[in-house]
C-alpha cells in the first residue's frame, strides 16, 4: 500500500462517525421537531429543519412546529433509537453554533430525520440564507 493510499484510508475512517450507539428511546426528550437531549447531550438532527416553536415567524410555523415535536416523539416513544454523531476529521464531534451535538437518529424503521420529512412535518437541512429563507417561505410564505 502506497503512503498516499494508507493516508487517504486513514482520513476516511476518521471522518466516519465518531460511535454509534443503540439506546432506550425513551431516554430522549424531546425539546422540538430537530433537537432532542439524551441524558443532558443536546443533540441537533441534522438532516432536517423543522419549524420553530418559540422564535417562529408567523402562527401556521409554530402550530407545525408543535406537530413536529409531536411526531419526534413519537418516533422515539418504546423504540430502540440509534444515535450516529457526526465528527470533524480529527475525531471531535461536531457541534452547532448553539454547541448542540449534530447527529442522525434512526429507529427500527430508519433514518427518524426522513420520517419527519415525510411526515410533512420537516425539510431537508441545506447550509446558507438561501436554503434557510426557502424553508422559511414554506412555512410562512414568502413574508416570514
Amino acid at each position: 500500500m502506497t503512503p498516499r493510499l494508507t493516508t487517504i484510508l486513514l482520513a476516511l475512517a476518521m471522518a466516519g462517525p465518531a460511535w454509534a450507539e443503540t439506546v432506550n428511546g425513551s431516554d430522549f426528550y424531546v425539546i422540538d421537531g430537530d433537537t432532542v437531549e439524551f441524558h443532558g447531550e443536546r443533540i441537533r438532527i441534522s438532516n432536517i429543519d423543522a419549524p420553530e416553536i418559540g422564535k417562529f415567524d408567523c402562527e401556521f410555523e409554530r402550530q407545525l412546529g408543535l406537530a413536529a415535536r409531536d411526531v419526534m416523539t413519537e418516533a422515539l416513544a418504546g423504540q430502540q433509537v440509534t444515535i450516529t454523531r457526526e465528527t470533524k476529521t480529527n475525531g471531535d464531534i461536531k457541534l452547532d453554533r448553539y454547541r448542540r451535538t449534530l447527529a442522525t437518529l434512526a429507529n427500527r424503521e430508519g433514518d427518524i430525520g426522513r420520517q419527519m420529512i415525510s411526515a410533512h412535518v420537516a425539510l431537508p437541512w441545506a447550509y446558507g440564507a438561501k436554503a434557510k429563507a426557502w424553508r422559511k417561505a414554506q412555512w410562512c410564505g414568502e413574508e416570514g
